[in-house]
């Protein structure tokens, strides 16, 4: 409905506008909780049927990012052994996945 939009954009503008002065202060908070974050991180996968499911997060990135792995088709499979080797190898970066 082009009501709603226009009432929902003209809120916006004045909250914006009332806050400006704020802005110095809510980017040095930002800054300084970024500082106890670890940005570039991941969760420890869980094996669901046949994948291994995971999500991390990137740094510069404002949300996580949901994946998902095959898991290897071997009869004598060892979810955990195999889920601790390659979370041994992974740098954390975006060129070497997960598993």
């Amino acid at each position: 409905n082009p009501e709603i939009l226009d009432y929902l954009e003209a809120e916006n503008n004045y909250t914006s506008k009332r806050l400006e002065h704020l802005t110095p202060i809510q980017d040095q908070l930002y800054q300084e909780l970024l500082q106890y974050m670890d940005e570039t991180s991941h969760s420890f996968p869980f094996l669901d049927r046949s994948f291994f499911y995971y999500r991390r997060t990137v740094q510069g990135k404002p949300y996580p990012l949901h994946c998902r792995a095959p898991k290897p088709s071997d009869d004598d499979f060892d979810s955990g052994a195999y889920v601790q080797k390659h979370l041994a190898d992974w740098d954390g970066s975006l060129d070497t996945p997960i598993l």
